[in-house]
């Protein structure tokens, strides 16, 4: 049923009967009212046999403007889906009606909502509708057949209403009145009674695929990126701390302005020449320590970035060698049995390799550590050194302030405010450093926290890819132990895990995100197939048309109701449903643990709430897919 179809129900508009009232039952059974004119359709003539197709007429972009969006996206203050007072009090058109029906729609407030913040804006609609002007081809006008194909490609599923007791609600001719389901999970199937509850996951706009999981290529390529950034940034704190910061040198040159006219001052006044000599001294020296005390902010800055990178380094080593500790344990046992024997010896083979492994990260671990600790040695004394330059640093102002205390009981007042300049001068050149290497600090600590997350991610790549190298599975039995984990999580639980993986997550659609998330996690990307990766892994059937093309379909049910073949179906496959049974759309995917005569044992994301398992009849299924690679 497109959308025009169903506004056609639920308004009760029959061909040839157009007049005279219709109860309706919807989201836009508050109206009860005579459908001519001034109902749905855009005039008398439009209306002539009920003609759905010109429930909007059409619209132009600058038609579509003219809309009072906020008149139309208003909710009724009634619940009472029969109160006519509301249309009365809100003077809705037909045309208004059907508007505030289509963005009443989950899947259509979602794809309009582009802000996030759950409410759909005026100017977001107008948006929306602009965007979606093109779907039947015709930039030029917005036809009722934009609307149907949107809603397709939403995979918005209309099934049939049901009252307070459960029960499904007739029209006046005796037939369901439909509502539109994408993210309820509640909804009665529409063709069987006994197919299960819907979850729609993973059937949303192709168009909105979600992040796209980088490869390790990608990531190395993005971690070479990030490394250059953090040079800059570093560079411009050592810019801060020698003095050629754009912002320093320019207070710089203040102060040098300000010592050159305290200087003159000085040499014309009657001032002991024992006094200006001693002050001369006293600066030179200040001078030359303060060049010794930059260096050595800079030493420290470099040498403190080479302890966290080593550190880093380090604990990534510790999380790979508890990756390999883990495979070794998780090697099955030989069982010395003949029929075994080539296996056996894989697994010999296997557990002697990680045990080289062990030995060379361990090995590897301690010349690290060993490395961390001369690093850590040096910073010490590199702390102690500018703790003896800070402790000179202070005397030798100390000295600089008893001189010129001395010269200013000697000097005139304009030399005495002289002196006053520069010292001010003097005070902001530091406090300008101090901002700008606050900011230059900040800055470089924002750019080493981007490196770090991008190299934790590639460090977890390669030891996904170890792991599965070392492994003696199967692809699918990998995916099923790694899915096993989380089987009892909710819906919100699964949200924050797999997003913090770096993986979709689309509210209420999120059964083929899950599957994408096992898949990428289990196996690493860079060991999945191409059309995988580079399909719509969110969209089931995306899923299921690019496995085809590909032959990676093991079998599917090419007739509605004919038979389909389980012989070569192993655990860990996917299995992809269709709950109309009639091959007309897939609506959900999950994994296969096993076969049972004509049931399939699964395990699902977005089923019952969170992630379960679930025991599903055969004839709901539509196609079985193997992502196995070896």
């Amino acid at each position: 049923m497109n959308f025009g179809e169903y506004l056609k129900k639920i308004t009760g508009i029959e061909s040839n009967q157009i007049q005279g009232e219709h109860p309706t039952k919807s989201d836009l059974s508050h109206i009860e009212a005579d459908y001519t004119e001034s109902s749905l359709f855009t005039s008398q003539q439009d209306s002539e046999a009920g003609d759905v197709d010109n429930i909007f007429g059409v619209m132009r972009s600058d038609e579509i403007e003219q809309l009072d969006f906020n008149k139309i996206l208003k909710q009724p203050k009634s619940d009472d889906k029969d109160d006519a007072d509301n249309a009365d009090e809100e003077n809705l058109s037909g045309r208004e009606l059907a508007l505030r029906e289509f963005f009443n729609i989950d899947a259509v407030k979602e794809a309009a909502d582009t802000d996030g913040n759950g409410e759909v804006s005026a100017e977001e609609a107008a948006a929306y509708l602009n965007g979606i002007i093109d779907k039947d081809g015709n930039s030029e006008e917005l036809s009722i057949e934009d609307f149907n194909k949107i809603i397709e490609e939403l995979g918005v599923v209309f099934t049939p209403m049901v009252d307070e007791n459960g029960e499904p609600v007739l029209d006046d001719n005796g037939e369901m009145i439909p509502e539109p389901v994408s993210s309820v999970e509640t909804a009665i199937a529409a063709q069987s009674p006994s197919a299960p509850t819907r979850s729609y996951g993973g059937n949303y706009h192709p168009s909105r695929p979600g992040e796209k999981i980088p490869t390790l290529a990608e990531m190395e390529e993005e971690k070479t990126r990030l490394e250059s950034v953090v040079s800059e940034k570093q560079a411009a704190v050592d810019a801060v701390n020698n003095g050629q910061n754009e912002k320093v040198k320019e207070a710089q040159a203040k102060a040098d302005e300000a010592k050159a006219a305290r200087d003159e001052a000085i040499s014309k006044d009657d001032i002991p020449s024992r006094y200006k000599k001693s002050l001369n001294e006293t600066e030179e020296e200040i001078a030359a320590n303060k060049a010794s005390l930059d260096q050595n902010a800079i030493n420290i800055s470099h040498l403190q970035s080479d302890i966290e990178n080593k550190e880093h380094a380090i604990s990534s080593m510790n999380t790979s060698l508890s990756g390999l500790e883990t495979s070794l344990s998780s090697l099955p046992q030989p069982t010395g049995a003949e029929a075994d024997r080539e296996k056996d010896a894989e697994i010999a083979q296997k557990k002697t390799s990680i045990e080289n492994q062990i030995k060379d990260k361990k090995a590897e671990i301690e010349e690290e550590n060993k490395k961390l600790e001369e690093l850590k040695a040096n910073l010490e004394k590199l702390n102690n050194e500018k703790a003896e330059l800070e402790e000179k640093q202070t005397k030798l102002e100390q000295n600089k302030q008893d001189v010129e205390q001395k010269i200013e009981k000697n000097c005139s007042a304009q030399t005495k405010a002289a002196i006053e300049n520069y010292n001010n001068a003097q005070n902001n050149v530091k406090q300008v450093k101090d901002s700008e290497l606050k900011a230059a600090t900040e800055a470089l600590q924002t750019a080493k926290a981007d490196l770090n997350a991008i190299t934790e991610k590639i460090d977890r790549a390669k030891d996904l890819k170890t792991a599965f190298e070392n492994g003696i599975n199967t692809d699918g039995e990998t995916m099923l132990e790694f899915a096993a984990q989380f089987v009892g999580k909710t819906q919100d639980e699964m949200r924050q895990i797999m997003r913090e993986r770096g993986y979709q997550f689309d509210t209420n659609l999120w059964c083929a995100d899950f599957v994408s998330f096992v898949t990428g996690c289990a196996l690493g990307e860079d060991n999945l197939p191409d059309w995988y990766k580079n399909c719509n892994r969110a969209y089931c059937p995306s899923v299921e048309n690019e496995a085809r093309r590909n032959g990676a379909i093991i079998s599917e049910r090419t007739t509605p109701g004919g038979p389909i073949d389980t012989s070569n179906v192993k655990p860990g496959d996917y299995v992809i449903f269709n709950w109309e049974r009639d091959g007309s759309r897939v609506d959900h995917i999950g994994y296969v643990e096993r076969i049972e005569g004509n049931k399939v044992y699964t395990l699902e994301g977005n089923a019952d709430g969170g992630v379960t398992r679930k025991v599903r009849d055969l004839s709901l299924v539509h196609s079985f897919v193997n992502m196995s690679k070896r």
